[in-house]
Parts: C-alpha cells; structure tokens; sequence
C-alpha cells in the first residue's frame, strides 16, 4: 500500500481521534489496528468519503477485495468525483470475480463508470453481474429462461419489471461498457426486436422509454451491432430506410438507429443527440 496516500500524523492530534491514530498505525506497518481505527472513523464521521476511502486501501492491502470494493464504492457514493477511489475500484474488480453478496452501492458504479480514466467494460461487467443478482432484474432474467426473451420483453417494456428502464445503473451500464452477459444479451436482443417489430412503440412522451432507448443505442454501438438479427428485423428496417428522409418519424429514426449506424441512416445525425446524448 502506498503510505504517502496517508498523512504523516501530529502526535498532538493522533491520540485524540481515531482517523489520526490510523494513520499512525499505517506509518508503522500495523494495518490491522488501522482497519479497526478506520471502521470507528467511519462510524463518527460517516458522510466523509476520506475515511472511507483510507479503509478501503487498507482492506486492499489486507488482502480483502470485498470489503475494499464496497469502501471504494460507498466513498464514490458519497463523492462521485473521486476519481482516485474510481480507479482503485475498477483496479480491484479487474482482479476477478467478488464473492456473493458483496453490497456494490449503486450510486458509487454509476459514479465509477463515469470517470475515463477506469476500464468501463470491467467496471460495468461487474455492476450487472450484482445488479442481475437482485430484484427486479432477478425475476426478469428468470422468466426469460424459463418463459422465453419475448416475454421478458414484453415485461420489461410495459410491465410489471417496467421500472427498471429507468435504473440509473442500467443506464450507466448499457452506456458504458460492452455487455458480457449471455442472459442480458438476450433479454437486449428481444426488447429490441419489441421495439421495432411488437407493437412496443418508442414513445418519445414516455421519459423511462427514451432513456432506455437511448442507453440501448449506445449499447449496442459499443458492441457493433453483434445482437442476432432475424429476416423479419431485417424486412422491416429494409422498409424503415425506404421511406424518405422527410416522412419519418423521430420513433422511426430511434428504431434505425437500434440497427444501423448513423452513416447508413439518411438524416440520423438530426435525432442522434436526442437518442444518444
């Protein structure tokens, strides 16, 4: 661990409160009483992202990616300009899988898959291996596997799992980072061929809808267009491109841009900044 990210302590002041006394405790090599000093920095203080921040560098050193991941997490959520916290997360999930049940905050992913300076495919792989491990995206996924990805779709679009078009963390996700999930691939897969062949219309007066379309844009632009297309999606674009440029509707043009890029879309640059910034 990297003690220059810890002050040199004032013997007047480390005495008197626990975060000085932890950075005593780091200075001389004992970063287990650092941990324990930290844990009651944080319990005084609980709204300082530095202390948070500081046990989740000790944790890591300790060897305790779990509990660093969500020090780092809480610290983004409580600061979510914080980049250094934002790369240190995205280094501790780049170091393979957490265990089960580690409590990611969301606001602090989100936060995170907003910095550049951190791997985003990483980041976002590992925010929506937790995100499908809780409800209601839980529920979705199963009754895609055992009712079929339509279904979902149609659950998702204007059901009961409506809300979580809407999830921040989604959002961020499907923006940020290439999905490497088979069961979410196939979920996007499905609401997109909702969207343009089931009836599912892209209602620009539906806030949760835009957004989520928006997101799913920008989703599958990252991945280049590697969702399956069947004959009938491409029939139907096929007709959607036909009609002339000044006769479309911005629900057509978002429909397109689900499947094309913008340089095979005449006039999509006109409707891009709505659907994709």
């Amino acid at each position: 661990m990297d003690q220059r990210l810890f002050r040199r302590p004032n013997p007047r002041t480390a005495s008197r409160n626990p975060a000085a006394e932890a950075e005593a405790a780091v200075c001389a090599g004992d970063l287990k009483s650092a941990r324990k000093l930290l844990t009651q920095a944080v319990q005084r203080e609980p709204t300082l992202s530095a202390h948070r921040f500081r046990l989740g560098l000790v944790y890591d050193a300790l060897g305790k990616r779990d509990e660093a991941a969500e020090c780092y997490c809480r610290t983004l959520s409580l600061d979510t300009k914080r980049e250094d916290a934002a790369r240190k997360l995205s280094d501790v999930l780049s170091r393979g899988r957490l265990a089960d049940g580690t409590q990611l905050d969301h606001r602090g992913l989100t936060a995170a898959l907003a910095h550049r300076t951190v791997d985003r495919d990483v980041v976002a792989s590992a925010a929506l291996y937790h995100l499908a491990a809780e409800a209601p995206m839980r529920a979705l996924l199963r009754r895609g596997r055992t009712e079929g990805w339509t279904a979902a779709a149609r659950d998702l679009l204007d059901g009961t799992s409506r809300s979580i078009l809407s999830n921040p963390l989604l959002l961020a996700i499907l923006s940020s980072g290439v999905i490497a999930n088979d069961d979410v691939e196939a979920l996007l897969t499905a609401t997109r061929r909702a969207l343009l062949l089931g009836g599912a219309a892209i209602d620009f007066g539906r806030s949760d809808l835009v957004e989520f379309t928006a997101a799913l844009i920008r989703q599958i632009w990252l991945n280049e267009f590697v969702f399956a297309e069947d004959r009938d999606e491409a029939a139907a674009i096929d007709v959607l491109l036909a009609v002339p440029a000044s006769y479309r509707s911005a629900a057509d043009l978002a429909r397109l841009l689900l499947y094309r890029s913008p340089e095979v879309v005449p006039k999509a640059r006109m409707v891009e900044s709505a659907c994709v910034a």
